[in-house]
């Protein structure tokens, strides 16, 4: 079908009015099941804020005339594009392959957010997030699946960039007041040990930080929270606002806490390095670039939290003069901090 056709190559500001037309005038009753995909094949290649305008624009139409079979579909496709690849991916890849994997995923993950993001801000979740099984089910919709992990118990593996969840805390994710589809997303997107999704926090709050009233003293009455429409109906509440900043602010002290042990880290190293070099007269190559690959991936974490604490409008964590190097116990080539700016670990980086 040309329609189908349409939407796979381009969902952008060129292709928006003549798309928008057929929706007003085709007859797209029993091709939802494939448009839907071939929806997320077009958003796949917004590259602009312009053309994720578009994009929301043509998802918009859509929903207005298939709410309940088009727009519960696009959502599962969404969220589970945005869950994280299994640890049994992860461990059948080289360090290389991983790298240039993670690269690839973060950058269309981005793209991704901010669509479920503008999606959520502009109402077109409401009848999956209100019904007590959604519209075929939250449970369906989010994709617990990914939530509660491949064995359905609470675990880490060290190398996937997902939380894993018992079915009893899955449970409670969802009975929590506030509770969204944008915040089950995001929630299943928190890694707390390695922060492997650390860009799309940070793309998070470049794009929704002050809509969603995420700083500290940020004003509700300025956010999206205090829009109501004609029926009395809000936008997003107030309460969803909190869920998600209280998850936002969790994330980033995790992120603080984790920076401050790879900055004790290096500072070990460094001064072993220097003992080295004093007691022998020179440092081999190998212990030289072993500093350097620990110094670029800790700038780079630096980077990411500094980046994060400012949108959140809190003060710039300092880090420690001195980090009492006797009573710290870490052994080096166990550690595994990751982190590398595009979201992969360094555990096995040469």
């Amino acid at each position: 079908m040309g329609f189908i056709k349409k939407c796979k190559t381009s969902l952008g500001a060129d292709a928006e009015p003549q798309i928008l037309k057929d929706i007003k005038q085709l007859k797209l009753e029993k091709y939802i099941t494939e448009i839907a995909p071939a929806v997320f094949e077009g958003l796949l290649r917004c590259k602009t804020a312009a053309d994720v305008a578009s994009a929301i624009n043509i998802i918009s139409s859509l929903h207005t005339r298939f709410p309940d079979t088009f727009t519960p579909q696009l959502a599962s496709i969404l969220v589970k594009s945005l869950a994280a690849p299994s640890s049994k991916h992860l461990a059948s890849l080289t360090p290389e392959q991983r790298e240039k994997d993670e690269q690839t995923r973060i950058s269309k993950q981005r793209v991704l957010l901010r669509v479920v993001g503008e999606m959520y801000l502009s109402g077109l979740f409401w009848g999956i997030d209100t019904q007590p099984d959604g519209i075929g089910g939250i449970k369906s919709s989010i994709g617990l699946k990914n939530l509660a992990g491949e064995s359905g118990a609470s675990k880490s593996t060290g190398s996937a960039a997902t939380v894993s969840l018992s079915a009893l805390q899955v449970k409670d994710v969802l009975a929590q007041p506030g509770f969204s589809l944008f915040y089950g997303t995001l929630y299943g997107m928190c890694d707390h040990e390695q922060h492997h999704n650390a860009q799309l926090y940070m793309a998070l709050l470049k794009y929704f930080a002050n809509d969603l009233a995420l700083p500290e003293h940020a004003s509700i009455e300025e956010s999206v929270a205090s829009i109501v429409l004609e029926d009395g109906v809000r936008v997003v509440t107030q309460e969803q606002c909190n869920l998600l900043k209280s998850l936002v602010d969790r994330y980033y002290s995790t992120m603080s806490k984790r920076l401050v042990k790879m900055h004790n880290i290096l500072r070990k190293l460094e001064r072993r390095n220097e003992e080295r070099l004093f007691n022998r007269g020179q440092l081999h190559e190998e212990a030289q670039e072993k500093q350097k690959r620990w110094a670029t991936v800790f700038e780079r974490f630096n980077e990411q939290v500094t980046f994060v604490s400012e949108q959140l409008g809190k003060p710039l964590l300092e880090l420690p003069e001195e980090d009492e190097e006797n009573k710290l116990n870490i052994n080096f080539g166990a550690a595994n901090v990751g982190g590398n700016k595009d979201g992969s670990s360094l555990a096995n980086t040469p």
